[in-house]
């Protein structure tokens, strides 16, 4: 979910912590150019052509294709948090620390002392590491109370 600047609900954090796993192979060409020559040259039958041109040929490279994607326990927490926050009132920010550099993460105080993914952080500092329908109930109704 987006963060408008007029928003009124109160925010939750959500951390996850995605993996880059290899999806395939892609296949990149790129064309070289022609190679042109200027000056007069002797052509076949002995005319005299200005320019010559060389044909252009094509590169190949295989990549290897990779994406960034969440466990699967991770995702149904996400869906389960977008479909139940916004009833109590709250706005999901989703965050995932496998997009974000080891260095960046290190210089954020916010990410410190995360170890279990998927974890809920609401304003107060309070967390959430279990994620049965009733416990995330539970900690936003006792987040809204304060």
């Amino acid at each position: 979910m987006r963060r408008d600047s007029f928003s009124m609900k109160q925010q939750v954090k959500l951390y996850v912590k995605s993996a880059r796993n290899v999806v395939g192979t892609v296949e990149e060409g790129a064309y070289t150019g022609a190679a042109i020559q200027s000056g007069t040259s002797v052509g076949r039958g002995g005319y005299r052509s200005p320019i010559t041109v060389y044909p252009t040929y094509r590169k190949f490279e295989q990549k290897t294709a990779k994406e960034y994607v969440l466990p699967e326990e991770q995702e149904e927490v996400v869906e389960l948090l977008e479909e139940t926050a916004p009833k109590y009132g709250f706005e999901v920010v989703v965050i995932d620390l496998g997009r974000i550099s080891r260095l960046g993460r290190a210089f954020r105080k916010e990410f410190r002392g995360l170890n279990v993914f998927p974890t809920l952080k609401a304003s107060s500092g309070r967390t959430l590491t279990r994620f049965t329908k009733q416990d995330v109930e539970t900690f936003l109704l006792s987040e809204r109370a304060r």
